[in-house]
């Protein structure tokens, strides 16, 4: 091995062992996003309070402002779909349509790397996984329904929440495969945009 190739394998190294470090941080030493975020825990005081109709309002008109193709017919869909998975997982519905806007900007056959859907789901990783949970979704075709992807989606989210005892952060984290704070803070800035207008 050339000392250069030496440097760079050190270097790799290093980085990896810092990835480390900081995934199996407690969630207290790591940045927080969404764990303390007001406007977060706010939402999650009113329980299942937190499905309403002004709640899918707000979600849709967010839709449409990200996707201009998209008519309100549709968006007020997506968020109907959005809220009805959320309070069936128990899970917080202005993230879950953070998470739309963010992995396909509500755009309902969109794919990339393998992903698919509004939620981009790796179908390939997950099919097995998806068949147990859901045994109506047999095929690809059938995760593209916007029904079947969101409630996949937000059923996997759920399940991750549940792994890592409620924080949210980490859960994040592995909905998106690896810690990654750009994407909780773009997530972060969509939330906090929808509680704006769920405010007023």
């Amino acid at each position: 091995m050339t000392r250069r190739a030496g440097c760079i394998f050190s270097a790799s190294f290093a980085a990896f062992l810092l990835f480390l470090f900081v995934w199996t941080l407690p969630a207290s030493a790591q940045e927080q996003f969404f764990n303390r975020n007001p406007d977060f825990l706010y939402m999650q005081s009113l329980g299942d309070g937190k499905c309403n109709p002004k709640t899918a309002t707000t979600i849709a008109r967010f839709l449409r402002e990200h996707n201009g193709r998209l008519s309100g017919q549709t968006a007020e869909r997506y968020a109907k779909l959005i809220t009805d998975a959320a309070k069936d997982f128990g899970v917080d519905p202005v993230l879950v349509a953070a998470i739309v806007v963010k992995e396909s900007t509500a755009r309902a056959n969109t794919s990339a790397h393998g992903c698919y859907g509004l939620m981009q789901i790796k179908w390939s990783a997950h099919r097995k996984s998806i068949a147990r949970a859901f045994p109506h979704i047999k095929t690809l075709k059938d995760l593209m329904v916007p029904e079947n992807n969101i409630r996949v989606g937000t059923y996997f989210l759920a399940n991750h929440i549940r792994r890592y005892n409620g924080d949210i952060d980490r859960a994040l984290d592995r909905y998106k495969g690896r810690a990654n704070a750009k994407y909780k803070r773009t997530l972060l800035q969509f939330y906090t945009r929808m509680m704006k207008s769920y405010r007023s």
